[in-house]
């Protein structure tokens, strides 16, 4: 065996690999059509049309709510005082959980100055006196009308429930649009060399 090398080589192992620790995670970079959503002008005011919409949803919600209880305490016949501090607590517990993304929606601040419920105020009920209570009933009362009014003009109607708006003169024909067997071959390329 003289064309045989007697080299002896070392046993093969595997290399040692020091584990990494994972890196911190990072916040995601917004997607290109996240970003386009936010410079949007029209996404923008939409989206403020929406919070300002449920945020009004929650105002008539809470009013709804504090109505017959202030009726309640303007009816008292004299003065429990008991009986009225329980129903002006219940008055203000509605009015102070009445949040939207976490402010309370009788004290924002909307764009629209007509939207303003800063009259709302049941920390001024006294309890044995039926003119603040009766003037807080009006109050929630004149609120509560300005408020649908608001969210109807807000709010835009259905159109799957309101087919009072269609022509039926314009409808005619439109069977025939989609009538697949009506369809020649001439006008699928017209179409699509349009």
């Amino acid at each position: 065996m003289a064309g045989v090398s007697s080299i002896k080589h070392a046993p093969l192992s595997a290399p040692k690999i020091t584990p990494v620790p994972p890196k911190p995670s990072t916040p995601l970079k917004p997607t290109t059509t996240e970003v386009e959503i936010k410079t949007n002008q029209l996404a923008t005011a939409t989206k403020n049309t929406n919070h300002t919409i449920g945020a009004l949803q929650v105002a008539l919600k809470s009013i709804d709510q504090m109505q017959p209880l202030a009726q309640d305490l303007a009816n008292l016949a004299t003065p429990k005082n008991t009986q009225g501090n329980t129903l002006k607590e219940q008055i203000q517990k509605i009015y102070d959980q009445a949040l939207y993304q976490g402010e309370n929606v009788f004290t924002k601040s909307y764009e629209n100055p007509n939207l303003q419920f800063k009259s709302i105020k049941p920390d001024r009920l006294l309890v044995g006196d039926p003119s603040t209570s009766k003037a807080f009933v009006k109050t929630l009362e004149e609120q509560k009308i300005a408020l649908s009014d608001a969210l109807k003009k807000m709010t835009p109607p259905n159109p799957k429930e309101d087919f009072s708006t269609l022509d039926p003169d314009q409808l005619k024909g439109l069977d025939k649009a989609h009538n697949p067997q009506a369809l020649k071959a001439q006008k699928v390329q017209d179409l699509l060399h349009t």
